[in-house]
Formats: C-alpha cells, sequence, structure tokens
C-alpha cells in the first residue's frame, strides 16, 4: 500500500479523533467529572500517537511545511501554565511562600497551624489544595500535547474545515437538546432537575456554561458561512455580474449543501443562546455578532449586492441595535409573567429602575471585591489552580449567602489563582491572537478569512461572557476553544509576508507555498519532529496517570458514600472498604478521600469499642450504647468524665451518660487515633477544608484539647461565615459543651444573615440552661420583626409552627449530625 496513502489516513483519523473529543465531552455535562476527563485525555492521546504514526510513516512521500513558532502559541502559552501550576504545589521553605503568597502562608500556618502545628519553619507549598491544582495540571499538560500536534493535523485546510464542522456539529447538539428539553420536559436523557445556580440548559448543569459551548458550534459556524460566501461572492455576485433577484440569490445559496447546513447552524445557535437564559451568554453574542458583522461589511464588498446607502445605515443600525439590546439583556428582570398587562411608559420606566436596582444587587458584583481582594492578599505567586472556593474564605465580607465555588468572573478567578503569570500569560495570548486574526484576514485564501472571523467571534465571546461566567473552565469548552485557537495559529502561520509592498507602503501578504516550506533533509522532516513527539507523549502519560487515579478515587469515594449506611454496622464489610480506601490513599492524598477514611475510621472505632466494653443486658440498652458513641454525642460523654469540663457539659440539653477512654485509643494503631490522623492529613492538604476541622471536634476524646475543639469550631464559622444553615449548626456543637459565647457568636449570626433563622435560634436556644438568649437577637429590622411575632405568638404555638418542628428536628440531627464535608 502507497505510504502516503497510508500517512493520510492516520492524519484524518488522528484529527478527526481530536476535532470529536470536545463535543463527546459536551455530552457528559461539560466533561466536570473525573472519569469524562480521562476518557477524553485517553482519546486526545490516542490521536497523538496516529498523528506521530502518520508522521512517521509519510515521511518523503508528501512536500511537508515547518511551520513557524508562531503556530505554537496555544500550545507553548499552556505548556508554560502547567509548569508554572506545578511549581505552585512544590513544597518550599514557608518564609519564600509568605514573600510570594502572603495569603497562602496564612492559610497552612495561621489558620491551620493552629490546629495542627504547622510552624513557621515547615515546608509548605503555595497552593492551598496542591492535589486539585495537580489536577487541573494533569488537565493543562493534555491539551497542550493535543494543541501541539493539532498544528500538524490542521495545518491542511481540508482537515481545518473539518476541524470547524466538528466544532460546529458540538454547539449546534448543545443548543438541539436543549431546546428539545425545553419542548419535552420529561425527556429523561440529560434529566437532571437541577444544576449550578438550578438552571441546567442542553448537556451541562449549568445554562451559561451552555451558552458558551453554544457560542463556540456558532463561532465555527459564521467561519464556515464566510469562507462560503467568499467563494459564493467571487463565482456568483463578483464585479461585473449582474446581481439578480434577492430570490435567486437565495436559491443559489442554499443550494449549496454546505452554505445551507452553516447558515441552519448560525439560526439553531442564535436560538439555543436566546432560550437557554444566560445574560451574559446572549450579551457575548451581540457584542461578538456586531463585531464580526462590522469586519464582514468592510471586507466582503456587500455593495456588490447591496446598495451603499443601504450598506451605512445598516452599519449605524447594527451599532446602535446592540447597544440597546445589550442594555436591555443587563437590566431586564427575567423571564416575564404573561398574565400581566402591556407595558406601558410607567411600567417601562419602573422596570427600568427595578433592573437597574436588580443588577446592583447582582451577587457576582456584591462578590468581586472579595474577589480582588484575594487576589491582592495572593499576590504575586496565586493561591494555585482551581483554588478559589477556598482562597476568598478568610478575606470575604461583601459576598452573598451562598459559597462561591467560582468568582462567576474567570478572568478575576484566573488572577487569584495564577497571579501575575497568569495575568502574563493572557495579555500575550490576546496581543497573538489579535495579530493571528489580522494575518488570516488579509490572506488570499477564502477559507483563512472565514476563519479569521470565526476566530474573532470566539475571542469577543469569550472575554465578554467570562467577565460573568465561568464556562472556559469547563473541560469541553476548554478543549474546543483551544483547538480552534490552534487551527487560527496553525493557518495564521503559513500566511506570510511578501517582499514587495502595495501602493499604500502597507507589506502584501501571501499564502505560503507548501512547496517553498518543504523540508529537504530527512533528520528536519522526519527524526526531529518524532523525537519530539515521543517526549510529549511520554509528558502527556504522565499527566493521563494522574487523571487515571483521580477518576479511580472519585469513583471509590462515591461508591462507599452510598454504601455507608448499609455496611456501617457490619464490621468485615467495613474493613474490606477501608482497606481499599488506603491502597488509594498511598498512591494519591487527596482530601476527599482522607475525609471518607476519617469517616470510616471512626465508624470502626465505634463498633470495636462497643464489641470490648459491651454489658447490654437487652437489644434497647445496646442500641442505647451505640447511640451514645456517635461522633457528637462521644466527645460529650468524655467531657462529662473530666471534672474540669463537667459542669459547663452538664448544662447541655442532650443526655448522654459520662464515658471516659480507654488507653487504646491514645495508641497510633487505634481507629479514633487513625481518623484524627486522617484528618490532621488532610487539613495539611487543603487547610481551608471544613470536613477535617469538624472531624477535629468529634475526636476531641482522642486528642483531649479543648482549646482546638473551639477553635475548629471557630475556624470553621469564620470561613463560612455566609452559611445560615452551617452556621446554626456549628452554634449547636459549641452550646451542646457549654460554650455558650461561641454558640452567641454563631446563632446571632445566622439569624442576622437569614431571618427565617430566628424562630428556630430561639426555639433552640431555650433549650439550655441560663443561656443568655437575649443576646442572639440580631440587631437589623427584619429579624427583630420575626423576634416580636415569635414573643407575640408564645412559646406553646410551637408545636403547630412548622419552624419550631423544624427546631425540633435539628435538635435531634444534633443527637446524630450527618456528615459534614467541604462542599456541604
Amino acid at each position: 500500500m502507497n505510504r502516503a496513502i497510508v500517512g493520510q489516513t492516520l492524519l484524518w483519523c488522528a484529527a478527526v479523533t481530536i476535532g470529536l473529543t470536545p463535543g463527546v465531552l459536551a455530552t457528559d455535562f461539560g466533561g466536570i467529572l473525573p472519569w469524562s476527563q480521562y476518557v477524553g485525555s485517553l482519546a486526545l492521546v490516542f490521536a497523538c500517537l496516529l498523528t506521530l504514526l502518520g508522521i512517521g510513516v509519510s515521511v518523503g512521500t508528501t512536500p511537508t511545511a515547518t511551520p513557524s513558532r508562531f503556530a505554537y502559541i496555544v500550545g507553548g502559552v499552556l505548556a508554560v501554565a502547567a509548569g508554572y501550576g506545578w511549581l505552585q504545589t512544590c513544597a518550599v521553605p514557608a518564609s519564600w511562600v509568605g514573600l510570594f503568597s502572603p495569603a497562602s502562608y496564612l492559610a497552612y500556618v495561621q489558620w491551620a497551624g493552629s490546629l495542627i502545628g504547622i510552624t513557621a519553619d515547615s515546608s509548605i507549598p503555595i497552593s492551598i489544595s496542591p492535589a486539585d491544582s495537580l489536577d487541573s495540571v494533569a488537565w493543562l499538560a493534555i491539551v497542550a500535547v493535543a494543541s501541539t500536534f493539532a498544528t500538524v493535523l490542521y495545518r491542511d485546510r481540508h482537515r481545518a474545515a473539518g476541524l470547524l464542522w466538528m466544532i460546529l456539529a458540538g454547539g449546534t447538539s448543545i443548543a438541539l437538546i436543549g431546546i428539545f428539553r425545553k419542548w419535552i420536559p420529561d425527556f429523561t436523557l440529560w434529566s437532571f432537575q437541577a444544576g449550578g445556580e438550578g438552571a441546567p440548559f442542553g448537556t451541562f448543569l449549568n445554562r451559561n456554561n451552555a451558552a458558551l459551548g453554544i457560542n463556540l458550534g456558532l463561532a465555527a459556524a459564521i467561519g464556515l458561512s464566510a469562507w462560503r460566501w467568499e467563494i459564493f461572492r467571487s463565482t456568483v455576485v463578483g464585479p461585473g455580474r449582474p446581481m439578480g433577484a434577492p430570490s435567486r440569490l437565495a436559491k443559489r445559496w442554499f443550494s449549496d449543501p454546505m452554505s445551507a447546513i452553516a447558515t441552519a447552524a448560525v439560526l439553531t445557535g442564535l436560538a439555543g443562546v436566546a432560550i437557554c437564559g444566560s445574560r451574559g451568554g446572549l450579551l457575548s453574542a451581540v457584542v461578538a455578532g456586531t463585531v464580526v458583522g462590522l469586519t464582514f461589511a468592510k471586507r466582503s464588498r456587500l455593495r456588490d449586492v447591496i446598495a451603499p446607502n443601504v450598506v451605512a445605515r445598516a452599519k449605524a443600525a447594527a451599532v446602535a441595535g446592540s447597544i440597546v439590546l445589550a442594555a436591555v439583556i443587563l437590566l431586564r428582570p427575567g423571564s416575564g409573567d404573561p398574565s400581566q398587562p402591556p407595558p406601558t411608559a410607567g411600567t417601562i420606566e419602573s422596570a427600568f429602575q427595578a433592573g437597574t436596582q436588580r443588577l446592583s444587587a447582582d451577587y457576582r458584583l456584591a462578590h468581586w471585591p472579595d474577589g480582588l481582594r484575594t487576589a491582592a492578599k495572593h499576590f504575586p505567586a496565586g493561591s494555585g489552580y482551581s483554588t478559589y472556593r477556598f482562597a476568598y474564605l478568610p478575606w470575604q465580607q461583601t459576598s452573598p449567602w451562598r459559597w462561591c465555588v467560582h468568582a462567576d468572573n474567570l478572568w478575576l478567578e484566573w488572577l487569584v489563582e495564577g497571579g501575575v503569570v497568569a495575568a502574563l500569560l493572557l495579555a500575550f495570548l490576546l496581543w497573538q491572537s489579535v495579530q493571528m486574526i489580522r494575518r488570516l484576514s488579509r490572506s488570499p485564501d477564502p477559507f483563512d478569512y472565514g476563519l479569521s472571523l470565526s476566530v474573532l467571534y470566539a475571542l469577543t465571546v469569550i472575554g465578554v461572557s467570562q467577565c460573568f461566567d465561568f464556562g472556559l473552565a469547563m473541560p469541553a469548552n476548554f478543549l474546543g476553544a483551544a483547538l480552534l485557537f490552534t487551527g487560527g495559529f496553525t493557518r495564521a502561520a503559513q500566511v506570510v509576508v511578501s517582499t514587495s509592498t502595495s501602493r499604500g507602503g502597507k507589506l502584501k501578504l501571501r499564502h505560503a507555498d507548501e512547496q517553498a516550506w518543504k523540508s529537504t533533509t530527512f533528520w528536519r522532516q522526519g527524526m526531529v519532529p518524532s523525537a519530539i513527539g515521543v517526549c510529549l507523549l511520554a509528558a502527556s502519560l504522565i499527566a493521563l496517570t494522574r487523571l487515571r487515579l483521580n477518576s479511580r478515587i472519585d469513583f471509590a469515594v462515591k461508591s462507599t458514600e452510598l454504601r455507608f449506611d448499609a455496611i456501617k454496622s457490619a464490621p468485615e464489610q467495613l474493613n474490606g472498604q477501608i482497606e481499599e480506601l488506603q491502597t488509594l490513599a498511598k498512591e494519591q492524598s487527596r482530601p476527599e478521600l482522607l475525609d471518607l477514611l476519617a469517616r470510616c475510621e471512626f465508624q470502626r472505632g465505634r463498633l470495636q469499642e462497643l464489641i470490648a466494653h459491651q454489658n447490654a443486658t437487652n437489644t434497647a440498652s445496646l442500641a442505647r450504647q451505640y447511640a451514645e458513641s456517635s461522633r457528637n454525642l462521644r466527645r460529650l460523654a468524655w467531657r462529662r468524665s473530666v471534672p474540669e469540663l463537667a459542669g459547663e457539659a452538664e448544662r447541655s440539653p442532650v443526655e448522654v451518660v459520662a464515658k471516659g477512654f480507654d488507653d487504646g485509643a491514645h495508641q497510633a494503631t487505634s481507629p479514633y487515633a487513625r481518623s484524627l490522623a486522617r484528618s490532621k492529613e488532610s487539613l495539611f492538604a487543603r487547610p481551608m477544608g471544613l470536613s477535617p476541622r469538624m472531624n477535629l471536634v468529634f475526636t476531641e476524646f482522642v486528642h483531649q484539647t479543648p482549646s482546638v475543639t473551639d477553635e475548629a469550631l471557630q475556624q470553621s464559622a469564620q470561613l463560612f461565615r455566609n452559611n445560615a444553615e452551617l452556621q446554626f449548626r456549628l452554634g449547636t456543637q459549641a452550646a451542646d459543651h457549654g460554650g455558650y459565647v461561641l454558640a452567641t457568636e454563631m446563632w446571632r449570626r445566622a439569624a442576622t444573615i437569614d431571618a427565617t433563622m430566628v424562630r428556630r435560634v430561639l426555639a433552640r436556644a431555650a433549650r439550655y440552661d441560663v443561656f443568655p438568649i437575649q443576646k442572639v437577637i440580631p440587631g437589623s429590622a427584619a429579624p427583630k420583626a420575626t423576634v416580636d411575632r415569635y414573643l407575640v405568638d408564645g412559646h406553646s404555638n410551637q408545636r403547630s409552627d412548622p419552624n419550631a418542628r423544624a427546631a425540633k428536628s435539628d435538635t435531634e440531627h444534633s443527637v446524630n449530625p450527618t456528615r459534614w464535608n467541604s462542599s456541604h
């Protein structure tokens, strides 16, 4: 068989595999699951291997262009970003961290250090969650390698066009699935009912993330339409040819299958962006559409088809309409109520005022000052990739009630996580992208011009939408954007400057002739690319190994959580599950895995303690002894056995028999001691985590340091100060052992940020002996009004009050609390 045919077949298979991967990832909730990233990475590495084989087979058989360094911009930037992210996870002297990221130093030495003994002499990383950062580094490395190999694949115009078609298919699929599910809500596939902000769309859990995926598909559709238009204009409506009737032009346009499909994809994408409900996605589409439309009108000589005065008026109308539409998108209060009367001048004015108030009260605007404050505290080195949800917690002042897992401003989030290096890389990539678009737009190849509009639309959409979202962090969107820009840089690298100049003195541009760029030596054409490719594949295998282990751990953790209630009373099954988790922990100590191990070890300690000291005479007595060994009651029983602590502990309404501890509880091999040790490991791996702090509270009878318990409760309340439910439960934990000062602060905070918590707080506080109830009453108006209603109703009406029943339920919950985790 001809080696050239085999080589081209391998390259085409690789191009299709890489091009389809973003769309396939998008079908699995945007690729957010660890196993999805692992499977996607497998496909990318396989495609890279096919590319390497294709290069080796076709050496000396076909002209091989040697692209300039300009083609490797995306891969190079991603590789530098991955390398810097890895450096952030390396342990260095704490004094160095204090110099380059002061807030990271405080996270380890001040916050976690006061609980587990991290000092200024310790070695710590810059990242405040190295495991999460290394996961991001592994994914960045995979995409960087794929981007580098893609420069070989998408150098060819046909394969580059195929990439646009595949990106178009992915974005259009998201839009079609989302629209279909709007029409048929009972459709079972992708039938999640909530996610992100409770507004999923298409195959994404968050409609804003879905909007970016649709917009990337729309960018590809626009590029393909512009490409076909350039060919159509030059062959059908070029200079000297009669324009013909509009219907005749439309018939000729839609007679071309590519033009018809691209046009249909544009309309579908616009419908998807409009229907999904993402204001950021719709606003970015309006801005990008205006920019691309004006650029297209300038280049494409619409005057050949439309009268010049009509074109000028259309441009002015497009700009004005875009401004008005952008204002409407930003200020709209949401989907309207069809039962409302038609708008009048007064209602329009009131709606505008309401929209302005809604925009000013947007939780994102309220949170961004905290994000900027966090970036300043971690400047210049950042907090580590994928750590934003923990990095901002100590510095929050204006954030809303919710836990901001993302900043809803990707540029701010990356500034916090990557520091000055991330800012410089983004600025460099933006500058080079502008140069790439300029090169492509001046190429004589119509496809390059269409690709320039595609990249221009994508660049504008990403720049605008990510000011209000984090959709580019989704693996499917990130990979799709990386491939689109890689294709643009690869094609632009072949547009070279001519030695002659035009009449205006500007340098002429021409498309490179492949024969002129042909490598004449076997060394340059075969050996060097193969050697570099092997090195890149080796690096990708290291990253792939981590992603594989991460997917295994994620599966083990989730499956154990689902089975925990079934195995917690079966010692043999519990021991077997612990051994499996311990094996994984030896390979990678992830905080989630360590927290689960701490929980399982505590449960094993309960069973062993119950068996070793069983003195029950009947089933009821045995059940009571088992209940009193729960995570909350076991520490209270220990406190009541210590004379110095018994007085405060006995003020709690929780009935528990005083119970000391065995010497075996202090042995390193005992389950309780191992539970405590796992919590300390988890806290070192993620110094802002909630779960290890709560387990320090539950294992108080092991470490026997009440000050550590109070510090863990107080830190948890400070870090998650905007979660009313968590403040209420933390206050209950403090009040149970007589920590009324802490309980007062936490309950008052809960009632302040959520007026509906007032009744529950008062009902709970009334259960404790000599508790200063008046101190938990907030000073703001809404909670005070609730207090007045509570006092008027009287304590006797609590039985019929749903809030009172909720308070009773919470009391029972405090006796047997559910598992605490970092995502609460």
